[in-house]
């Protein structure tokens, strides 16, 4: 915004001057323009220091002009901290409902893991019951043994697939 400071000169000048700023700053805030709303701060900012001594009472009203822009900026600024403290609420609560699915996920995973090697130690105690049986002399206490086993495994294995 581009003022002819020296083109003022009347008090009658000045509060036109001032009117128009108004004017200009309301238009600003209707149009939600920050950019335009920080020109017209630093023009009412300007308009302070280049006004002669008998517009005081001018300057203070452009002073208090500056205030409530700035407030308004506030206000833009909050709602827009809010906005986005929503939006991150929104993320947070999709990661921590992503770590409770990846942390089942994981356990399941695991699981699995164990189920994978029951089926392993169920396969060798089989080929190991296989070789005892074949033995000229079978140790009949191992074999109940390794059959005791295999029992506990297909009994862990069924829960595991349910």
């Amino acid at each position: 915004m581009t003022i002819e400071w020296n083109s003022v000169i009347t008090l009658k000048d000045w509060g036109e001057l001032l009117e128009k700023l108004i004017g200009e700053a309301k238009d600003a805030i209707s149009k939600n323009n920050s950019r335009k709303r920080l020109e017209i701060q630093r023009a009412l900012v300007e308009y302070a220091k280049q006004s002669p001594t008998f517009c005081n009472a001018l300057d203070e009203i452009s002073l208090k002009i500056v205030h409530s822009l700035f407030l308004s900026q506030v206000d833009d600024c909050l709602s827009a901290l809010n906005s986005h403290e929503n939006e991150l609420k929104k993320i947070l609560e999709v990661i921590q409902n992503a770590t409770i699915h990846a942390k089942k996920s994981e356990k399941e995973i695991q699981f699995i893991s164990v189920i994978d090697i029951l089926k392993k130690s169920k396969s060798a105690l089989d080929t190991l019951l296989d070789l005892e049986k074949k033995l000229q002399a079978p140790d009949q206490t191992l074999i109940q043994k390794i059959e005791e086993i295999q029992i506990s495994i297909d009994s862990l294995i069924e829960i595991g697939n349910s």
